[in-house]
C-alpha cells in the first residue's frame, strides 16, 4: 500500500484515508500493560491534500488526554503538521497505510466540506470516547464520516487490516448509543500509555521486554482445520495402483457404490479397475479338476499396510499441506494482502480446479478437496497458484493506491517465496512490453524503484493486462 515518504515529490491532490500503528508511539510503555484493543491496533484519520499542496486533517480522539473514558474530541480542517498524527510525532511515515479515495479532483472541496459538516455533527452530539469495552473511538469517527459521505467504509480498508482497527465496525449515527456517563479509568499504566499517544510518544528506545503474556486459547491453524475436514478416502484417488491395499480398494468400491455423483463414481471405479489390472493378469480364470473357478493369483506382491499419500515430487502430501498452511498464516498476518484462503481459491481456479471454487475465503470441504488434489498431482504448480492468486487479489483489493518498494517486495515474497521478485518482474515485462515506451525490467529478483514504478503504473493503467500476465504463471 502507499507508504508516505518524507520527500520533496509533490503528492497528488486528494483525500486520503490513513492509519498508523498505535503501539509504535509507545517508546517507554510495556506492551503487556496495554488493553487488548490497543495491542497491534491502528488509528485512522483523513488527510486532504489540496491542489495547492496544503495538507489538512480530520481525526478524532478523547477530549481529555488523560482519560480514555472521555468525550470524543475532533480536530477538523487544521494543518496536518499541527495535528497529533503528523509524521514526526512518534510514528514513522513508512509504516502507515494510505489509500486515496476515488474522488474527481474538481469535487474534492465539496466532499471535504461535507466531511467537515459530519465532523461538526459528531462534536455536537458529544459522543463518549470509550475504548473498552465498547470500542467507540477515533476509528468509529472515520468510519462514520466515510459512510455518511457515501463511501462504504468497509470497502476502503484491506480485509486483513480491519482486525487491527478496533471501533471501525461502528457508525456512531447508527450504532446503539453508549451512555454519556464519564468515568475515571483507574489504570495508571493505561493513562500513561494514552498520554504518550497524544503527545506523540517518546523518542527513547523501548528496552522493556514483554515479560508476561495473557492467557489466550490459540486459534486452530489452517493445518489443523484441514485435518478436521479432509476426507481420507480421497487419498485413494491419487495413489498409484501398486501402492493400494486390498482394504483400500474395498473402500474405493464402497464409495463408488454409495455415491450419487456420476463423476465421483467413475473416479473410484477407475481406481478399482486399475488396481486389478496392475496386480492380476488378464488370462482366463483357472479352474480346478471339477471345473470350479479358482481365486485369481496376484502377479505381484500386494501391500498389507497402507502407505502415506505422496505427491508427484515424492514428498508426503500431508507435509506439503502443512508447509502451505504456514504460508497462508503468514499471508493473513500481512495487512496489505487479502485472505490467504481466498488467494488459494483464486489460484486453484486459475490452475483449473473442477468444479470451480467459490472465492469466499472460507476453508470448506470443496476447497480442501481441490487443495489436496493439487498438492498430490503438481505441488510446484500449487505453490505458484497460491502466489498468483494472492497477488491478483492484492491488486484488485488495493486499487488507487501506491506501493513502496519495501511493501511490494514483502508482498511478492510472501506470495511466491524467495523467487517472488523475479516472478513479478517477468509478469510486469509480459504486460508492459506491448506498451509504447515501456522499459523492460531486469529480472534479477530485486524489487527496487524501477520495478515498483512499473507495478504501480501498470496496476492503475492496465489492470486487466497485468492480471492476464500473472495468470500465465499458473496456466
Amino acid at each position: 500500500m502507499k507508504q508516505k515518504q518524507n520527500s520533496t515529490k509533490k503528492e497528488k491532490a486528494g483525500i486520503y484515508l490513513e492509519t498508523k500503528p498505535v503501539v509504535d508511539t509507545f517508546k517507554n510503555i510495556n506492551k503487556y500493560f496495554l488493553p487488548k484493543p490497543l495491542e497491534n491496533s491502528h488509528h485512522a484519520y483523513l488527510r486532504y491534500v489540496t491542489s495547492e499542496g496544503q495538507e489538512l486533517i480530520i481525526r478524532g480522539g478523547p477530549k481529555n488526554n488523560n482519560q480514555l473514558n472521555a468525550l470524543i474530541h475532533m480536530q477538523s480542517n487544521i494543518p496536518f503538521s499541527d495535528s497529533y498524527d503528523y509524521y514526526n510525532r512518534g510514528t514513522e511515515a513508512n509504516k502507515r497505510f494510505s489509500h486515496k479515495l476515488d474522488i474527481d479532483e474538481k469535487n474534492l472541496d465539496q466532499v471535504w466540506n461535507k466531511m467537515l459538516k459530519i465532523s461538526d455533527e459528531i462534536t455536537n452530539e458529544q459522543f463518549p470516547y470509550d475504548n473498552l469495552p465498547q470500542q467507540q473511538n477515533s476509528n468509529s469517527v472515520i468510519r462514520t464520516i466515510l459512510d455518511e459521505t457515501n463511501f462504504d467504509g468497509l470497502q476502503q480498508i484491506p480485509h486483513q487490516l480491519l482486525k487491527h482497527l478496533p471501533g471501525y465496525d461502528k457508525n456512531l449515527f447508527s450504532y446503539p448509543r453508549i451512555s454519556k456517563e464519564i468515568k475515571e479509568d483507574p489504570n495508571p499504566e493505561l493513562m500513561r500509555a494514552w498520554d504518550s499517544i497524544m503527545k506523540g510518544g517518546d523518542d527513547e528506545k523501548d528496552n522493556i521486554e514483554r515479560d508476561a503474556a495473557k492467557e489466550k486459547s490459540p486459534e486452530k491453524s489452517y493445518y489443523d482445520r484441514y485435518k478436521e475436514l479432509e476426507d481420507p478416502i480421497e487419498d485413494l484417488l491419487y495413489k498409484k495402483p501398486e501402492d493400494l491395499t486390498q482394504e483400500e480398494v474395498n473402500q474405493a468400491h464402497k464409495r463408488s457404490f454409495e455415491s450419487k455423483d456420476p463423476t465421483e463414481q467413475q473416479r473410484y471405479d477407475k481406481i478399482v479397475s486399475e488396481y486389478y489390472h496392475t496386480n492380476y493378469s488378464n488370462n482366463p480364470q483357472r479352474q480346478d479338476e471339477t471345473g470350479k473357478g479358482l481365486e485369481p493369483r496376484a502377479t505381484r506382491r500386494i501391500p498389507e499396510q497402507s502407505s502415506p499419500l505422496l505427491s508427484s515430487s515424492g514428498c508426503p502430501v500431508d507435509e506439503e499441506i502443512r508447509l502451505m498452511s504456514e504460508r497462508l498464516s503468514q499471508i493473513d498476518s500481512n495487512p496489505f494482502h487479502d485472505s490467504g484462503i481466498r488467494g488459494l481459491q483464486r489460484g486453484l481456479n486459475k490452475a483449473g480446479a473442477f468444479p470451480q471454487l467459490k472465492e469466499d475465503g472460507k476453508l470448506g470441504p470443496k476447497t480442501i478437496s481441490a487443495w489436496k488434489r493439487a498438492a498430490a498431482e503438481n505441488p510446484a504448480k500449487l505453490n505458484q497458484a497460491l502466489g498468483t492468486g494472492s497477488m491478483e487479489n492484492l491488486i484488485t483489493k488495493n486499487r488507487g493506491t501506491t506501493f513502496s518498494p519495501q511493501d511490494l517486495d514483502n508482498s511478492a515474497r510472501l506470495a511466491w517465496g524467495d523467487d517472488g521478485g523475479r516472478t513479478l518482474q517477468r509478469s510486469l515485462n509480459q504486460a508492459g512490453n506491448v506498451k509504447e515506451g515501456y522499459e523492460p525490467l531486469k529480472e534479477d529478483n530485486l524489487i527496487g524503484e524501477k520495478t515498483t514504478s512499473a507495478f504501480n503504473s501498470l496496476k492503475e493503467e492496465d489492470e486487466d493486462g497485468l492480471l492476464a500476465s500473472l495468470d500465465k504463471t499458473v496456466i
